[in-house]
């Protein structure tokens, strides 16, 4: 489709445009041009700036040297002070006055003459000359300066000519030059007065060093407005001053600007004239576009008017619709798009639930094919009305709950699910024929596949392997399938269909992750489920029996299970009455063994449960069976431990005394293992056997001790130790002290507290036995 309408827009828009972008361009132009003005006047009231710098230093220096001279220089004070007429001295103090002068004029090559005028005598010295002020050629300024009283705020003259001959030369009428001068001495100044001149020539010629004649000017009066310098020979009125700056040092004005010739002149007019000119342009184009984007609209408003003519307006009505065109457009357009999506998902999804309500007819439908109805829906979906060979097979998802958990989202799985028909599709098309494939169930997919020729097509079982395997590898789960068995006509699928259901019924029993044949399947039964219940129950009551190889029992009731051909409903139901008979089992145990069958071996039955393989659920089960024979006889064994340790401990207390007493003698007495002793007494006491029965007599002995005079070797053999020696040693090591020194110890204690100090040794006794008891 050629685009009209959008040329004809660009081009009725493109004079607009491009006259409007020259103005804006040059209007750019022209402001950058004056923001380049202002930057060169910046710059050059900087380089003016640094002249004023330059020539002001240099005055102050001036200054300052001749000031510190006047301050600590002694040929200037001694010349003012000097008030003799000896001629020998006052050469001698010229000659040293006029030292420090030439010392200072060639120190600073900008000094042009220093003289000194003492007010004592009337006299003058200067570089090459001696004499009276009133024949002095400086005499005017001379007394001038002298007559100006206020010296704080004096300043530098203005340049004047400087001859210190009296004689005029016509020739050489004076040196310009600008003076500033200091009376004499300080602080007071009332003895004479210092002149310095300094000349204007040799601080232009530093001006000149500075300034760049080829880009800008410098034009220099001073305070009468005289021209002291400037860079070029025009006049200052006819260029363009840009800074006039003043320096309060000398009372000089410095006028500056840059070298513009006519070009530059006339930029600075156009550029005033073209801001008017592109004002005067951008409300043309504003009227201009105003008036072709009227003209442009002229389709929309008639496009518009159609829709609004054709359709009903409140269904594109909407927000902010009313006052946009566009938006009326775009929302009938969306609205037209949405109701032919609409459409097509309706049509798909007719077509999709047509499809498989005619699959679930073939295959589960218990009646017969109309076969001109039938025909019709073979002929929609591209499939042949007769075959010579065909055959149904069911595609199972193994393990079916760990692949939700691995693919939570329903995208994920359907995801999954189409790779699997796809995968299933490339494979089978090698074999030739047609497929025709549904998932019925959520975790199985049927799939009616009409054959190829058989001596043209590969065997399917190999197939059907291949892709079991493919899957395996690549998807990450597994994949049992249940082929039936060949069909020629469609009604004869269903048969088929069947048997492949048939198949998958015994995938505990043959296995997962295989392909299971209808021709495969068990056809002879072996015992009917009912033939097991009274060997289970016996089984399960034997559990509180806690016989060490129950377990086995379970063992070999599963193996006879395996034997028995059972499909997978039966195989569950016999684990499910089995489960009931343990619980009835548990139930009656104490309440701990209960409450750990329910809360933690019943929750993993019921995952035991959920695998795929009689192999898998039997192994799983037996260790579960383990797990409740362990604690039945741990609880057993608790029993009769505590019942022993009881009847062992009575026996030690009652036999504390005899020297023969040891874990060997418990042992012979009880028939029970030494070590098994030990452990029993560590578990129910706390203590080993040995401090248990060091305990006992050690208290016995501390009784007899306080409460009897018996010597200690009666008490030794009393308590069961047949060396007193070794009775003495032990003693203090348990108690802390002999037992001669603990009697001691003890009468003295009976002295101060007479009253029931046997009975409260007594009843330490029976307490610290009744502890161990418990």
């Amino acid at each position: 489709m050629k685009k009209t309408w959008f040329k004809k827009t660009v081009f009725s828009y493109l004079p607009s445009l491009y006259v409007t972008i020259a103005v804006i361009v040059f209007l750019a132009i022209f402001i950058i041009n004056e923001v380049s003005l202002k930057e060169a006047e910046r710059t050059n009231r900087y380089s003016t700036e640094s002249v004023i710098h330059t020539v002001e230093n240099h005055l102050k220096s001036i200054e300052q040297r001749v000031i510190n001279q006047m301050q600590l220089g002694e040929g200037w004070d001694e010349f003012f002070r000097y008030e003799g007429s000896e001629s020998s001295k006052l050469r001698m103090l010229n000659y040293e006055a006029l030292k420090r002068v030439r010392y200072l004029i060639l120190d600073d090559a900008a000094i042009q003459s220093i003289y000194l005028y003492r007010l004592r005598d009337n006299m003058i010295l200067a570089e090459s000359r001696f004499e009276s002020a009133q024949t002095f050629g400086d005499r005017d300024f001379l007394f001038h300066e002298w007559s100006q009283r206020a010296f704080a705020d004096r300043t530098w003259s203005d340049v004047r000519l400087y001859n210190d001959n009296m004689n005029d030369n016509e020739d050489h009428p004076g040196y310009r030059v600008i003076s500033f001068s200091q009376k004499a001495r300080l602080p007071m100044g009332g003895e004479g007065l210092v002149v310095i001149n300094v000349s204007v020539d040799a601080l232009i010629s530093q001006i000149k060093d500075i300034i760049d004649p080829h880009v800008s000017y410098l034009h220099i009066l001073d305070g009468t407005g005289q021209l002291v310098f400037s860079s070029t020979a025009d006049n200052i009125e006819e260029r363009m001053v840009m800074n006039r700056l003043h320096s309060s040092v000398n009372n000089w004005e410095f006028v500056s600007g840059l070298q513009t010739g006519v070009a530059f002149s006339w930029m600075q007019f156009i550029s005033r004239i073209w801001i008017v000119l592109g004002i005067a342009t951008i409300v043309f184009s504003l009227a201009y576009t105003l008036f072709i984007t009227k003209r442009n609209y002229r389709p929309i408003e008639q496009l518009v008017q159609l829709i609004q003519s054709r359709s009903d307006t409140r269904a594109v009505a909407g927000k902010g619709v009313a006052n946009d065109e566009f938006a009326f457009i775009q929302k009938a357009i969306d609205r037209l798009i949405d109701e032919n999506a609409l459409h097509e998902a309706q049509v798909q999804e007719t077509q999709l639930n047509r499809r498989k309500q005619a699959f679930a007819t073939l295959l589960e439908s218990d009646e017969p094919l109309h076969l001109e109805e039938w025909n019709r829906t073979l002929l929609r979906l591209d499939l042949p009305q007769t075959f010579e060979d065909g055959i149904a097979f069911v595609i199972e998802i193994d393990h079916y709950q760990a692949f939700e958990r691995k693919y939570p989202s329903r995208s994920d799985q359907n995801l999954m699910k189409f790779s699997i028909a796809n995968v299933l599709q490339e494979f089978v098309s090698t074999c030739g024929g047609k497929t025709w494939s549904e998932w019925n169930r959520k975790n199985r997919m049927t799939v009616v596949y009409l054959q190829a020729p058989a001596e043209t097509r590969p065997p399917i079982a190999a197939t059907l392997d291949s892709f079991r395997s493919w899957v395996g590898s690549h998807l990450g789960f597994t994949v049992t399938i249940g082929v039936g068995t060949p069909a020629n006509q469609w009604e004869a699928l269903r048969t088929s269909y069947r048997h492949a259901i048939f198949a998958l019924q015994y995938k505990l029993s043959l296995g997962y992750d295989r392909v299971l044949f209808f021709r495969d399947a068990p056809k002879q039964r072996g015992p009917k489920t009912h033939g097991y219940y009274g060997e289970m129950n016996r089984i399960a009551q034997e559990l509180r029996l806690a016989k060490q190889d129950w377990s086995r029992t379970v063992e070999r009731l599963f193996d006879d299970m395996r034997e028995g051909d059972f499909s997978d409903d039966e195989i569950l139901h016999l684990f499910e009455y089995f489960k009931s008979g343990l619980n009835q089992a548990m139930e009656e145990l104490p309440h701990e063994l209960s409450s750990f069958w329910k809360g933690s071996l019943l929750p993993e039955w019921h995952r035991a449960i959920e695998r795929e393989s009689m192999d898998e659920i039997a192994a799983a089960i037996v260790e579960i069976c383990q797990q409740a024979q362990h604690s039945v006889a741990e609880l057993v064994k608790t029993k009769s431990s505590a019942q022993t340790i009881h009847q062992i401990r009575e026996y030690v207390e009652a036999n504390y005394w005899s020297s023969e007493l040891c874990l060997t003698h418990l042992s012979d007495k009880f028939n029970i293992n030494s070590k098994y002793v030990s452990q029993l007494f560590k578990e129910h006491t706390g203590v080993n056997f040995a401090d248990y029965l060091l305990t006992l007599r050690m208290e016995r002995a501390k009784q007899l001790l306080a409460s009897t005079d018996r010597p200690i070797n009666d008490i030794a053999s009393l308590v069961g130790y047949d060396l007193p020696l070794s009775f003495g040693r032990t003693f203090k090591k348990s108690v802390g002290m002999t037992p001669s020194d603990y009697r001691k110890h003890m009468q003295s204690a009976v002295k101060l507290h007479p009253v029931g100090s046997d009975a409260e040794s007594e009843g330490n006794h029976e307490c610290l036995r009744e502890a161990h008891r418990q």
